[in-house]
């Protein structure tokens, strides 16, 4: 059977990279903060991610609603992450059954990093 490139950008990609619209679907694992590679007086977070067959990604956000949202998570639950709009316009929606996420925790926008 023949890979599709979507396929392809998972199964060789470290980074969760999510178009307008699109979502992930899978376990959150944790986070780490670190160093901003762009700006090197901030701090960025990077969290872990695993898809259902287990195999593991990152995925970077500057966004304070969206550390706000997954503080509340341990590391082990399932979660849906889906990207709405482009660019400094980027909001996250994060859902999940084991969570309960409201969407006051979700209200500021994505900053550029």
């Amino acid at each position: 059977m023949t890979e599709t490139l979507k396929d392809f950008v998972k199964n060789n990609s470290k980074f969760l990279r999510l178009g307008n619209g699109e979502s992930f679907v899978g376990i959150y694992k944790g986070y780490k903060i670190t160093q901003n590679n762009f700006d090197p007086d901030k701090q960025m977070v990077v969290y872990k991610l695993a898809y259902p067959d287990g195999k593991e990604i990152f995925w970077q956000s500057s966004a304070t609603s969206v550390a706000r949202t997954l503080a509340e998570f341990k590391g082990g639950e399932k979660i849906v992450i889906t990207r709405h709009g482009e660019g400094q316009k980027t909001k996250y929606s994060i859902a999940s059954d084991d969570v309960r996420v409201t969407p006051d925790d979700q209200g500021d926008e994505e900053v550029p990093f």
